[in-house]
């Protein structure tokens, strides 16, 4: 095999972490630059769900299949789901196996981006906050839309 390294990603959430995690179990060298002080700042605080109701296979069981430890982060599993209907009735349907998680977002050491953090930290990758570089000396950009969106 060719030798590859080191690879600079730019972005330290969950995208440029697992892409961290990913490379530095395969013994390649790779640095994470983030322009902000720590993982999850850009999002902190916000609360995100994770939908499971779509596949067969439990996206949990899936992370760990990809290499990733769902037991890094706390999320709140959710069987039952409110379908709000475009006259405003909302009815109630459950699932027979958890249909989503609620993960939080942020800095704080539950959250799924401190979870990437420890996991990228744990496979040896370099993380580097408060690094602005530029995106012709990255090999992969993970770094989201510069504005906000919905």
């Amino acid at each position: 095999m060719a030798e590859v390294g080191p690879i600079h990603i730019m972005g330290a959430g969950l995208s440029g972490l697992a892409s961290a995690i990913t490379l530095a179990k395969a013994g390649i060298e790779v640095h994470v630059h983030d322009v902000r002080s720590d993982s999850g700042q850009r999002f902190d605080g916000d609360f995100q769900a994770l939908e499971n109701w779509s596949m067969d296979a439990d996206f949990f069981d899936q992370l760990r299949d990809w290499g990733y430890d769902p037991n890094e982060f706390q999320a709140t599993e959710f069987e039952e789901v409110d379908l709000i209907h475009p006259d405003d009735v909302i009815t109630k349907t459950h699932s027979t196996k958890v249909a989503y998680r609620i993960v939080e977002r942020g800095t704080s050491e539950h959250t799924i981006d401190q979870g990437f953090k420890r996991m990228a930290i744990s496979a040896g990758a370099n993380l580097h906050y408060k690094s602005k570089v530029k995106e012709e000396d990255c090999q992969i950009i993970a770094c989201g839309p510069k504005g906000t969106s919905a």
